[in-house]
């Protein structure tokens, strides 16, 4: 950068130190004819298209010869549309009213969700429904079992209050019944 001002200031001079029949710029404003002033002005600017064309010269020869380059640090890409796939994974809290466990009566693949997520639910609403697993067909022997229970319980209960058989027969059958009963309960 100093050796281009050294260049322009040097020609200048020169120029300027060289001619004496030249007037220099005070002296044409202080006569102030109109056709001086232009012909003054004509000048000036043939003397600053030289000087940009000596300084474009220079620029040109100096980037040539600089090893060390100022490069600038913006780089472009051309954006492409493409499908984003990415996730972001959070943890958080979430405060409410009446804090709630909700807990399965059964456990069982999940058929189907009743609800949508933020919805208000109420006391007793079905959220969701849980395959059963077979547990139709389970409570379905039992019951089968239990209605032999309970026809053998019967007839039992009616020997025994004709005195015919023992009283230990009457008390399994009431027994198997009951228990059976139960696990019925039970399942459902």
């Amino acid at each position: 950068m100093k050796k281009v001002f050294q260049l322009i200031i040097i020609p200048v001079l020169l120029a300027s130190c060289g001619n004496s029949d030249k007037k220099s710029v005070d002296q044409v404003l202080e006569k102030g004819s109109l056709t001086e002033l232009k012909e003054k002005r004509n000048e000036i600017n043939a003397l600053q298209n030289q000087y940009q064309e000596q300084l474009a010269q220079l620029n040109k020869r100096i980037s040539e010869l600089d090893t060390v380059q100022n490069l600038p640090l913006i780089t472009t890409l051309k954006v492409v549309p493409q499908e984003f796939q990415h996730y972001l994974e959070l943890q958080g809290s979430v405060s409410t009213k009446q804090n709630i466990l909700i807990y399965p009566e059964m456990s069982g693949n999940l058929i189907r969700v009743n609800v949508k997520e933020g919805q208000k639910v109420s006391s007793g609403q079905i959220l969701a429904t849980i395959d059963e697993g077979g547990l139709s067909q389970q409570l379905a022997q039992l019951q089968i079992q239990a209605d032999l229970a309970k026809t053998t319980y019967e007839r039992q209960k009616r020997l025994w209050e004709q005195k015919i058989g023992s009283e230990i027969q009457y008390l399994q059958a009431k027994s198997n019944y009951e228990s059976q009963m139960e696990a019925v309960s039970q399942l459902k």
